[in-house]
């Protein structure tokens, strides 16, 4: 079940691009209420991570280095044991692309272009234990191509839970409530005669992702 587990995490995070993936892990993004909808993958690099006492714990960012181990997670080893994590500062980027129409309104014969977006979040996350994480987020969403002039809107995530379920160590579960900030239109999303217009507003969602460092086991010392 374990090893089942592990596969399908993995076979998901696997088709990311390569420019979002790090760290030996991703994750798969959605952003359920905000119009326009977007969906794609991400990556956390982990900035500095401290311990119980407020240690620096040294190589919490692996940079690959685990990758070959995929399907050999018996293999995998570490400088640092994940349960030492108590204090995790983290720079997150996702790139998304929107599905479904991009306005409502739109007029008969007309398509919506897609249209990408990118998260560029600093977070900070708790540890309560190897499977419960809670933290906080801010930083911006730049939305670009398909035509339109490029923009960006604020976003700031002040509950952010993530969770590892049993059996299956290497995943993650993340839910996140978070606040998008200024005014949005159909022109700017590339139809000017779109009466579509949203202000900031509240956006759930949701992340299913994996990360290597939750699994094997910490390298002996010489």
């Amino acid at each position: 079940m374990k090893k089942m587990a592990l596969l399908l995490a993995v076979s998901v995070c696997l088709l990311t691009p390569a420019t979002a993936r790090a760290n030996d892990g991703g994750f798969w993004d959605m952003l359920f209420r905000w119009d326009p909808k977007f969906i794609g993958f991400g990556t956390d690099f982990h900035i500095l991570c401290l311990d119980r006492a407020g240690q620096r714990i040294k190589g919490c960012e692996e940079w690959f280095t685990q990758m070959p181990h995929l399907f050999r997670p018996q293999s995998i080893e570490h400088d640092f044991d994940f349960n030492e994590i108590r204090h995790e500062v983290n720079f997150r980027v996702s790139l998304m692309w929107s599905y479904g129409d991009i306005v409502a309104d739109l007029r008969s014969g007309e398509e919506s272009k897609r249209i990408w977006a990118m998260k560029l979040l600093g977070a900070y996350y708790y540890h309560f234990n190897e499977r419960w994480q809670l933290g906080v987020a801010a930083g911006a969403i730049p939305v670009f191509g398909g035509g339109i002039d490029p923009f960006w809107r604020g976003v700031v995530t002040p509950f952010s839970l993530m969770y590892s379920p049993p059996g299956a160590r290497a995943m993650f579960l993340r839910v996140e409530e978070s606040y998008i900030t200024n005014k949005i239109t159909g022109a700017a999303l590339g139809h000017p005669l779109s009466a579509f217009a949203n202000n900031g507003e509240w956006n759930l969602s949701g992340t299913v992702g994996f990360d290597l460092r939750r699994i094997g086991r910490k390298r002996a010392t010489p």
